[in-house]
């Protein structure tokens, strides 16, 4: 079996949409700057919301869910 891609940054913007971590560990990722509709906040990337969470997500205090897993345009 050949896994030649994993892209997880639509599940991971979700996930810390609806959770709101405040802490992390060492965050790797490959495209980090992908970003990903949202049903409140337009196009958000990953490393937005890592930085946000930094500030009590003070830019982004709704919850949000991403819309679709498709590049935002």
């Amino acid at each position: 079996m050949f896994l030649s891609k994993v892209y997880i940054q639509d599940s991971l913007l979700n996930y810390f949409g609806n959770n709101r971590p405040t802490t992390f560990g060492w965050t790797m990722l490959d495209y980090e700057a992908q970003a990903f509709k949202t049903d409140k906040y337009d196009s958000l990337d990953v490393v937005k919301v890592i930085i946000s969470s930094n500030f009590q997500y003070k830019e982004y205090p709704e919850k949000f869910k991403v819309l679709h897993k498709q590049d935002a345009q």
